[in-house]
């Protein structure tokens, strides 16, 4: 099953090439919908520095680890109270596609497991 078959559930994935492309991805990047919320939650200039971020990181995993199918990485998320917590954030690619969702989805979102 390829990431682009997932995306028919509704409300799971969400494309933002347009924004991943700014960021620096040359791929397809889809996002899940309750990491997308939550990096909005105040405001869309978050998720440009947040992709900027998965970016650079993937970059590193290609070049200097090789691995090139499961990217994990720990970025700062809001909290209720407006305090940073860190929360594991997976990026996957896939067939030249890339997602982004939060590790508890994983298992959810994505069809093999890490």
């Amino acid at each position: 099953m390829s990431i682009n078959q997932l995306t028919i559930t509704p409300k799971k994935l969400i494309s933002i090439n347009e924004l991943a492309k700014e960021a620096g991805f040359i791929y397809s990047v889809l996002i899940s919908e309750k990491l997308l919320n939550k990096i909005t939650k105040s405001g869309y200039e978050n998720l440009n520095v947040f992709l900027k971020v998965c970016a650079k990181q993937l970059k590193i995993s290609l070049t200097d680890s090789k691995n090139w199918k499961k990217t994990r990485l720990f970025y700062p998320m809001e909290c209720f109270n407006g305090s940073l917590n860190p929360e594991e954030v997976v990026i996957t690619t896939q067939n030249g596609d890339v997602a982004i969702a939060f590790a508890f989805e994983n298992a959810e979102v994505f069809s093999t497991p890490l």
